[in-house]
């Protein structure tokens, strides 16, 4: 042994992709080096190697692709949510991506349109209009703001189709317990407008017949006078049996 190792033959094993080189003439149990075995192979992505290496060599490979997905930065799974798609996959494994990116069809939905669902960098699938926005059958009210998607415009209110005003000599008015309401005129908005008056039954006494007979036809029906009584009269009439 002494004698072996004064003269460089140390070694005594090798690894199991090694063979021993070169043994003491004194003893064979030592020799001078490990040299690997010529029947090794190089193993490439997504083969690597099985147990010892020798010179990078290996004596069998083995597909492991998860593992070669995962160096090469494809360590992601599964799926993207709704607005957004996978940006690359592993070329060794589909199931492996890099990152998930936002769709490119996805719409800025600036103000005072809302984005519908879930948002990827400040963008949406879809958008909409406020719920309180809504189509105006006669154009918007003045200084009503707007809001157009998909081709409709709603706006944030609307101007009237028609005017609900009192026409000129005429007013709104409440009829009291026991008094009944003449029509005097209707507005654009078809509302009635009337006014007020005591039972006209009780005013017969007062009233006589000659003012009956100046009355509107439309006061003559509601007395359900006969027909030959009915004569045409000024719609102030009705106001002054009113008073």
């Amino acid at each position: 042994k002494e004698r072996c190792n004064k003269e460089g033959y140390t070694l005594t094993s090798c690894s199991s992709v090694q063979d021993p080189v070169n043994f003491c003439p004194y003893d064979n149990h030592f020799f001078e080096r490990c040299e690997c075995k010529p029947n090794l192979v190089t193993c490439t992505k997504p083969y690597y190697g099985v147990g010892e290496s020798c010179g990078g060599k290996y004596a069998s490979c083995q597909l492991d692709n998860a593992r070669a997905c995962k160096e090469d930065g494809y360590t992601q799974t599964g799926s993207c949510n709704s607005v957004q798609n996978i940006n690359k996959r592993c070329p060794y494994d589909s199931n492996y991506f890099d990152k998930c990116v936002c769709r490119s069809d996805l719409y800025t939905c600036s103000s005072p349109l809302q984005g519908v669902g879930t948002a990827c960098g400040g963008k949406y699938a879809s958008c909409k209009c406020p719920s309180s926005y809504k189509s105006c059958e006669c154009g918007k009210a003045s200084g009503a703001k707007s809001c157009t998607w998909n081709g409709t415009t709603k706006y944030s209110s609307c101007k009237a189709c028609c005017s609900d005003t009192c026409p000129s000599g005429s007013k709104s008015v409440s009829c009291y317990t026991g008094q009944r309401k003449v029509k005097v005129s209707t507005t654009e908005c078809g509302s009635s407008f009337a006014a007020n008056h005591r039972h006209l039954n009780h005013l017969l006494p007062a009233v006589g017949i000659a003012h009956l007979l100046r009355l509107h036809p439309e006061v003559i029906a509601v007395l359900h006078l006969p027909a030959r009584l009915q004569a045409p009269a000024a719609p102030e009439a009705i106001i002054q049996i009113a008073r």
